[in-house]
């Protein structure tokens, strides 16, 4: 079988066009859905073993100047993916856009919510996002959380 043009498949997500299918989307859900039915994301999740290492370098790569709507594409892969190694780095973008008020954090094309419910797959769904009607205090709560579930697990680096 030929190996698929990753490094391209990247560019693509990352492209301001990716998310047009989305713009009819009604909520975050919605839109994490239809980028995960796109042949660009189906074909990252089916090589996660080259893919996975290629997005978590170029998300630590980029993640200083990456913009929202491209960070929203790398968290539903990294959540559908479960992938555990990006619990730190998720959390830690989550933490930073806290300090903006939540309202401006629950548009169906931000990534705040799309992170959260990484977090929640990552996890297994033994931790729950609060989801768009959650307030500060509980999305705090929420990341407390899942630092201890992480704290539990033998080995969080293996999905």
């Amino acid at each position: 079988m030929e190996q698929p043009n990753l490094p391209g498949i990247l560019e693509q997500i990352e492209a301001e066009s990716f998310l047009r299918p989305t713009s009819l989307a009604s909520g975050y859900g919605t839109v994490a859905e239809i980028l995960g039915d796109t042949p660009e994301v189906q074909t990252l999740l089916a090589h996660q073993n080259v893919s996975l290492p290629l997005l978590r370098a170029r998300y630590r790569d980029r993640d200083a100047s990456m913009p929202d709507v491209v960070r929203l594409v790398y968290f539903v892969v990294f959540g559908v993916a479960r992938d555990r190694e990006m619990l730190p780095a998720i959390s830690s973008y989550l933490k930073w856009c806290l300090e903006l008020p939540i309202s401006k954090l629950t548009s169906p094309w931000q990534a705040f919510l799309h992170g959260a419910r990484a977090l929640e797959l990552i996890t297994g769904g033994q931790v729950r996002t609060p989801g768009t009607g959650g307030s500060a205090k509980q999305f705090n709560e929420f990341l407390n959380q899942v630092e201890n579930w992480a704290k539990t697990q033998t080995n969080p680096a293996k999905p």
